[in-house]
């Protein structure tokens, strides 16, 4: 349900770009992984194999998340041939692409990436991307972002959540190296975000079920904390990120959402 009215996650579908085949892949690639680990059987490792090969097709830089779900398919023992081969896939898929591309464009890397990062200093698209990622996070993403951490923390030891949870990374990751994207100025998390969106509502989910398991004298501090997290949102969509970076939303567009905010926070108090 999260998912399915998920307003960044339909809006970027929609206008057509590839946000929603990709978070679909990064889901499909996880839930594959885990299935690896239970019946490591040979049938079961061409289909992870073929989705991070089409992961890697789809954006070159869907090589993060790829890349991600290797290492953890790496670290056990069950699914370390899954892992080669999967590997093996996405090195072919990349090659092939590389191949394609100086054939038919004569150029190795796809003409958004001379347009976005050629020529354009590593730290000033890292100052760029780090407001973006902080703001997303903070003034967008903080309860499940919260929900998660209390996850990690609740099960350190279970390595789908850390897979969860490093996938988040990555993404975040990925939009600070990049500086971000073109239009944080809407008010809601950019593509390279968005993407992850389902795999985050996922991991805030294992984290609302540990938080409901803790005792009630924790969890009513707990409830109490994600309510003043929840009303950081109506002060930080609006006064978070330096006017210059032009990644500020414009004060009436969250102005009725605020207002939510503060009756939202003013229940989880109550």
């Amino acid at each position: 349900v999260v998912c399915a009215v998920s307003y960044p996650l339909v809006f970027w579908s929609l206008r057509g770009l590839e946000v929603g085949f990709l978070a679909f892949l990064i889901d499909a690639a996880v839930l594959l992984a885990w299935r690896a680990e239970e019946a490591p059987q040979a049938r079961a490792q061409w289909p992870l194999a073929l989705t991070l090969s089409a992961l890697v097709l789809v954006r070159d830089d869907g090589v993060v998340p790829a890349s991600i779900v290797l290492a953890f398919l790496a670290t056990d023992a069950r699914t370390r041939t899954a892992a080669k081969v999967s590997a093996v896939a996405v090195i072919g898929a990349l090659l092939g692409h590389l191949l394609f591309r100086m054939a038919y464009y004569g150029a190795p890397l796809p003409n958004t990436y001379y347009l976005k990062l050629a020529r354009i200093p590593l730290l000033t698209r890292l100052t760029r991307g780090l407001v973006v990622a902080l703001r997303s996070s903070v003034a967008e993403l903080s309860l499940p972002i919260v929900l998660t951490g209390f996850a990690v923390v609740a099960r350190p030891g279970d390595r789908r959540v850390r897979l969860l949870f490093a996938l988040v990374l990555g993404q975040l990751g990925s939009t600070i190296f990049v500086g971000g994207d073109t239009w944080e100025s809407w008010g809601q998390p950019d593509r390279f975000l968005s993407v992850e969106l389902p795999v985050l509502s996922v991991a805030a989910a294992i984290g609302a079920e540990e938080l409901w398991a803790v005792s009630r004298r924790r969890r009513h501090s707990l409830v109490f904390a994600f309510a003043l997290a929840w009303r950081a949102y109506g002060l930080a969509a609006r006064d978070f990120a330096p006017k210059a970076f032009t990644v500020t939303p414009p004060i009436d567009l969250h102005r009725g959402f605020s207002g939510l905010s503060d009756l939202a926070g003013g229940l989880l108090v109550g």
